[in-house]
Order: C-alpha cells, then structure tokens, then sequence
C-alpha cells in the first residue's frame, strides 16, 4: 500500500504528537528509532530512565518539528503550484476566447463555401436573357459587369455577345482557388 508524503507526514506528526502528550511530560531498554518512525508504548515508556525518556522526548521533539517545516514546506510548494495554475489559467482564457471566435469563424466560412458550390455551374438560356441579365441574377454573379466572363468562358457556343440563343447552355466560371 502507498501512502502519499502528505498524508505520511499528518499521520507522523499524529503519531509523534501523541507520543510528546502521552508521556514526554515527565524503564524499559527497548531502543526505538523515532526518525524511522518506531515509537515506544505507554508501559515502555514508564520504564525508561529520567535520562531516556528526556532522549526520546528531545527525539520526539526533533521528530514534530521536522514534520511541521516540512508540512509549511509542503503548503508553500502547494501554494506555489495555485499560483502557478491561477497565472496559467490568466493565459489561457484569452487564448480559448480566441479559439471560439476561429471556430465561430470557421462555421461561417464553411457555411458561405457550402452556398458557393450550390451556385450554379451552368445556364439554359431563356427566352429574353442577355449576358448581362444572367450576370445579374444573384445565383449567377449578381453583378451586371461581370457578364463579359460568361461571354469569354462560351465563345465556342457564342459568336455576338448581344445575339444568345434559347437553350444554349452556358458555362458559368465560378474561379474557384485551386488549392
């Protein structure tokens, strides 16, 4: 079984402060190791000498205050790691604004693109269009100056661009990017 420093460190500081109270305050020849974590029982401790028991209380005092630097030591280092994330998060909200607003951006143009390839590619020639007629209509160009690109994309089906002909089908160039 693990046990994580932290909470190693409360059960020690636990474990040497119940020992500080239950008998430093005033023997058996048991050596105990307190920076190893052994302690001596109640019983044990009765029959230490004035001279052991004063050794083992320094030792348990020794033991507490290790723990408690390295619990203030170990509450700076996580404090510090709160700053730490706290300034991070700072950088990253402006960067996930940013990000929303590409994505938002990216939608539209996914829409307009989608729009754009519904256009039509080609034109039948109705009774009463003109070049310029058909440039106008908004699926074509909606742009009445942009009729000299449907007459110069149809030259093989359009002599006169003022004289088009009734179901002629036109190219309609769309200029697409090409990569």
């Amino acid at each position: 079984m693990s046990i994580s420093r932290p909470l190693l460190i409360v059960v020690m500081l636990t474990l040497v402060t119940g020992a500080f109270i239950a008998g430093c305050a005033g023997s058996k020849s048991r050596g105990v190791e307190v920076g190893a974590g052994e302690y001596y029982s109640e019983d044990e401790f009765d029959a230490l000498s004035r001279r052991q028991k004063s050794n083992y209380c320094d030792a348990l005092g020794a033991e507490l205050e290790s723990a408690q630097n390295e619990q203030q030591r170990m509450q700076k280092e996580i404090q510090d790691a709160k700053d730490t994330i706290q300034a991070l998060r700072k950088e990253v909200v402006p960067i996930e604004q940013e990000v929303l607003a590409l994505e938002s951006r990216i939608r539209t143009l996914d829409d307009q693109i989608e729009e754009v390839m519904a256009l039509p590619g080609e034109w039948k020639i109705k009774d009463g269009d003109t070049l310029t007629l058909i440039a106008m209509k908004e699926n074509i160009y909606n742009d009445i100056e942009k009729w000299t690109k449907i007459f110069e994309a149809n030259q093989d089906k359009i002599d006169d661009p003022y004289y088009i002909f009734p179901d002629t089908v036109l190219v309609i160039p769309r200029d697409w990017p090409t990569d």
